[in-house]
């Protein structure tokens, strides 16, 4: 599940033009092969990090556990490296390739 983190929903109206979702879930298999991806081949970045949150996103596995992140993709036409955040430690973020984050953008931004 993904939703807005509070402190950027006038971002995503902006970015989006329109009132941005709630939440969304997303259950299908090339979706959550792209999450995935993303969060096992995160790379983690050295130092303290300083950033405020896009997305709260939920992943709910298997086993019935849930792990918490915060996720940053931009919407944008520039490549980019998305941002990965535990919430566990939110002083260690983890960066998920270009290729992916386009892919993310993709996912997150366009309509179904």
């Amino acid at each position: 599940m993904l939703a807005p983190a509070r402190a950027c929903l006038d971002y995503l109206g902006e970015v989006l033009g329109r009132k941005p979702f709630a939440e969304r879930l997303f259950d299908d298999e090339d979706s959550i092969e792209t999450f995935a991806r993303a969060v096992n081949g995160a790379e983690e970045m050295s130092g303290a990090i300083d950033y405020g949150a896009y997305f709260l996103m939920t992943v709910r596995l298997v086993n019935g556990n849930s792990r918490g992140f915060h996720l940053n993709i931009h919407r944008t036409e520039d490549e980019q490296t998305g941002l990965l955040v535990r919430l566990e430690n939110t002083n260690v973020g983890y960066r998920i390739p270009v290729e992916l984050s386009e892919r993310l953008e993709d996912i997150i931004y366009d309509p179904s």
